[in-house]
């Protein structure tokens, strides 16, 4: 594919090649450092770093905070102005650039 606009696009190439696993629907991510701290000792020989995912998902009718900062929003919006995006792209990138944080 030419172009890949959403995280489908990515999961249908991949598809073609071994099985996908879904984050949130086949498999999630626990919280390891919790789990760790509660088991490992509390000082250990070696650094942690902090690790961080970002998620995206489409949900009706529950509580959604959208991350993406309004400076970020608007840059993406206007670059958005010169591409054409149709479809399940245009969905994916309305649903993020909309401004949720009920």
């Amino acid at each position: 594919m030419e172009d890949i606009l959403t995280p489908n696009g990515y999961h249908k190439i991949l598809e073609n090649h071994g099985t996908v696993k879904n984050l949130n629907k086949d498999w999630k991510i626990m919280d390891l450092k919790s789990s760790a701290q509660k088991v490992l000792r509390s000082t250990l020989p070696f650094k942690m770093a902090p690790q961080r995912v970002i998620t995206y998902s489409k949900t009706l009718g529950k509580h959604q905070v959208n991350m993406v900062s309004k400076e970020k929003k608007n840059d993406v919006k206007k670059l958005m102005q010169y591409f054409e995006v149709t479809g399940e792209a245009k969905d994916f990138y309305t649903t993020v650039l909309a401004d949720v944080s009920h």
